[in-house]
């Protein structure tokens, strides 16, 4: 009798554990897919900042270029932005060489790095 009562409470314990599981797992895919849906909207405001720096360094005003290409240069470096964002953005303005410069630069020491 008591070997039953017992069997019965691991039936419990484990159909409790169970559903436990299956919560968990149903709240790791919603949790997932609110992360894929964060990564896209992030995508999104990236792209749409491009015409925004692009504006920028197309403008007058030499304070607020230097402030877009630190930014840019940050971007970079982050990841957030590759060296044919930075091209489409800075091309025919007159910071374009600077950026050039700057991704020829970080490419010379990611190759360097490589070899350390």
């Amino acid at each position: 009798m008591i070997i039953f009562l017992i069997i019965k409470e691991l039936e419990k314990e484990y159909n409790h554990s169970q559903k436990v599981i299956d919560n968990l797992e149903e709240e790791c895919e919603k949790l997932g897919q609110n992360n894929n849906n964060l990564i896209e909207f992030i995508k999104y405001i990236l792209e749409m900042l491009k015409d925004i720096f692009r504006r920028i360094l197309l403008s007058k005003n030499e304070s607020d270029k230097n402030k877009t290409i630190n930014i840019l240069k940050d971007c970079y470096e982050k990841d957030l932005y590759n060296s044919y964002d930075l091209i489409d953005i800075s091309k025919n303005t007159d910071k374009e060489i600077e950026v050039n410069d700057f991704i020829k630069e970080e490419t010379l020491e990611k190759e360097y790095d490589y070899f350390d």
